[in-house]
Order: structure tokens, then sequence, then C-alpha cells
């Protein structure tokens, strides 16, 4: 995944000057791919976290109720 800072010159580099997904990829050392794909995005789009459950989750009720007490 990329920054803000990495995207910004991305899209500059193709549409103004030529370069391939390939070209602006070896010098931000990225992959191909990878800057295809920022290629297609109108603007830039942070990752959203995914919500990951807690090794805690399966006890979280008893864990309560010893602190309530």
């Amino acid at each position: 995944m990329i920054d803000y800072a990495c995207f910004c010159p991305i899209k500059p580099l193709h549409e103004q000057h030529g370069l391939s997904a390939a070209q602006i990829a070896a010098p931000l050392g990225l992959a191909p791919r990878t800057v295809a794909s920022w290629l297609t995005q109108e603007r830039f789009r942070p990752r959203q976290p995914r919500p990951r459950a807690s090794q805690r989750d399966p006890c979280k009720a008893q864990i309560v109720r010893m602190l309530e007490r």
C-alpha cells in the first residue's frame, strides 16, 4: 500500500510525461501492477483498516463482571 506522498507523482508522470506503469514503478520502488492500479483511481483513497476480533472477546463478559465487582 502506498501513502499520499507516493501517490502524488504517479498521475503526472503518466499523463504529462507519458511514462508507462513499469517506468513509473522503478524509481518509486513499487510494483508495476500497483502503479497500474493507482492510475485507474481518480483520487487517493487510504486503505481502511479491517476490524479484527480480539483474543479477549470470548471472555469479555466475564472480565467486565469481574471489573464491576
